[in-house]
């Protein structure tokens, strides 16, 4: 009789869980359905992208990754997207050969600011400074090459790499 309550028990819990996984399936299901694009949210959307200011950086120091960037720079202004370009295979492979270092290494980037006048800012006051942090870090003598795009838009950055 022990073992019957025990069973029943466990099959009242295995339907509880059937019913939580249903009704999260339902509402993954409903938020997959895309709602219709109003003009009001298509002008809010505009005027975020009119707010938004890319800046350039034309050198990565060596073996910085995107994370490290976003680390870094979001101290001066929120940051919405980063993008920075591989080195070319024949010098990954060059240096990977001759120096045995097998870590990713960017030549250079963008990245996008939410605010235009924040990534203005960056450009103005940043650029030409070093990375900085404590003695012994790896990026300590570093400086950050950074300019403000004017009439730049992420949109246009990835125009051109499709185009690539």
């Amino acid at each position: 009789a022990a073992m019957a309550e025990s069973s029943g028990a466990t099959h009242t819990l295995g339907s509880e869980v059937e019913r939580v996984r249903s009704t999260n399936d339902k509402k993954r299901k409903r938020s997959q359905i895309v709602q219709p694009l109003t003009k009001e949210s298509l002008e809010r959307f505009r005027e975020t992208e009119k707010k938004k200011g890319v800046v350039y950086m034309s050198r990565i120091p060596p073996f910085m990754k995107p994370e490290k960037v976003r680390h870094l720079l979001s101290q001066f202004g929120e940051i919405g997207r980063i993008w920075l370009n591989p080195e070319d295979d024949k010098i990954t492979k060059r240096r990977k050969k001759y120096k045995g270092k097998g870590k990713v290494n960017f030549t250079d980037g963008w990245v996008e600011f939410l605010d235009k006048k924040e990534a203005k800012w960056v450009a103005q006051h940043v650029n030409c400074t070093p990375v900085g942090g404590k003695r012994g870090n790896f990026h300590e003598s570093d400086l950050w090459n950074i300019k403000y795009l004017k009439g730049f838009k992420w949109n246009d950055l990835t125009e051109q790499l499709a185009y690539e």
